[in-house]
């Protein structure tokens, strides 16, 4: 969100202006405000930035005025006296959204639910009898919208979800740990034009995993969320693995390589679509996990350490290659039954010490 602060007409004039010189063809512009906030000085700004020399006045009786010249045209709506969808399709409304013109609509508060979902979302108050508060943000069609971030192991990934897990754009590197470089620009290509300060949560695997990815993705959330006091949301990655399988009736065996013979574990029932956490995150020895999975009718084996550990249960059918590896998209669906906390209280979670810790211990002589 972006939130500017107008004294006079020629404040909204020059903050609209600005604003518009960096729209994209095509862009809808939606207000918010009472009568007499300024709205149609905001679009006159609009029109000034965009290069229309022309004279803006209040579409009220008209509903619509079109401006153009040159190559750029602007369609100003006045929405007041829409009460049905009937209304709203004599006005033309719609067959002027696929035309590549710019929309400036007031009143859109009675067409909110037409307006598409990368509306530009304009809310001017008065906060004095010159003075206005201007807040510009998208819309989001009353949704929530959550970055949810990996770095756990030697993939790393991110995705920009609505509330419901509904993926808005993804990516996802599978190039080594390499994550202190390639994360921050990563998150940066998925939030696309939307604003860190926009998001509703962050959500990041804090384990179990390599420790130095781990710890990497932990702190990365915790910068961008700390100043902005954006609630943060701590997932397990074997569990965001386990939401990759949705239209499976299967145990879900994640697995993920501790080394030394031992694998990061956690046992999943998914069933009808929903996500049944069986057992604890945990560090378990392989051969003991393949004697525990006897048990089960159905095992698909998936994680980072698939390949590795389906020798020693043959029996497991090995999730492809595309579906093993943390997602975005399954951060964002695990974090869907997690509490949200302050991004002082994120941490890692680690299930054994780190190789420094053991050699640490050692040298100490402690077993």
């Amino acid at each position: 969100m972006q939130v500017f602060h107008s004294h006079s007409y020629a404040d909204t004039v020059r903050i609209a202006a600005d604003l518009a010189k960096a729209l994209p063809t095509g862009t809808v512009i939606a207000y918010l405000g009472d009568l007499g906030a300024g709205k149609t000085a905001f679009t006159a700004g609009l029109a000034k930035g965009l290069g229309l020399t022309v004279d803006v006045t209040s579409p009220t009786f008209a509903i619509c005025n079109t401006y153009r010249q040159g190559d750029v045209t602007l369609h100003h709506f006045d929405m007041y006296r829409v009460d049905s969808w009937d209304d709203l399709y004599s006005t033309g409304f719609f067959d002027y959204l696929d035309t590549g013109a710019y929309l400036a609509i007031e009143w859109s508060e009675n067409v909110y639910g037409a307006l598409p979902p990368d509306t530009l979302m304009v809310e001017i108050s008065k906060t004095g009898e010159q003075d206005r508060t201007i807040e510009i943000y998208k819309k989001r069609g009353g949704e929530s919208m959550i970055l949810a971030v990996d770095a756990s192991s030697v993939t790393a990934a991110a995705a920009l979800c609505s509330g419901d897990g509904a993926v808005v754009r993804s990516d996802f590197l599978h190039n080594g740990l390499t994550h202190s470089e390639t994360l921050l620009p990563m998150i940066r290509r998925v939030l696309g034009d939307t604003s860190v300060a926009d998001l509703d949560a962050i959500a990041v695997t804090v384990g179990p995993g390599s420790f130095t990815g781990v710890r990497i993705g932990v702190a990365t959330v915790k910068g961008l969320a700390f100043d902005r006091d954006i609630p943060c949301i701590a997932v397990s990655a074997l569990e965001a693995v386990a939401y990759q399988f949705p239209e499976e009736n299967a145990v879900i065996c994640v697995v993920m390589d501790a080394r030394r013979g031992q694998f990061y574990n956690a046992l999943f029932r998914v069933e009808n679509g929903e996500v049944e956490r069986l057992c604890p995150d945990r560090a378990v020895d392989g051969a003991a996990l393949a004697e525990e999975l006897v048990a089960y009718d159905r095992v698909i084996v998936a994680g980072d350490g698939a390949q590795l550990f389906a020798p020693l249960f043959p029996a497991g059918e090995v999730a492809p290659p595309q579906r093993q590896y943390v997602t975005g998209h399954g951060v964002a669906l695990a974090a869907q039954k997690q509490k949200t906390m302050p991004a002082a209280a994120l941490m890692p979670v680690y299930l054994r010490l780190s190789q420094a810790e053991r050699q640490l211990k050692l040298k100490k002589g402690e077993s």
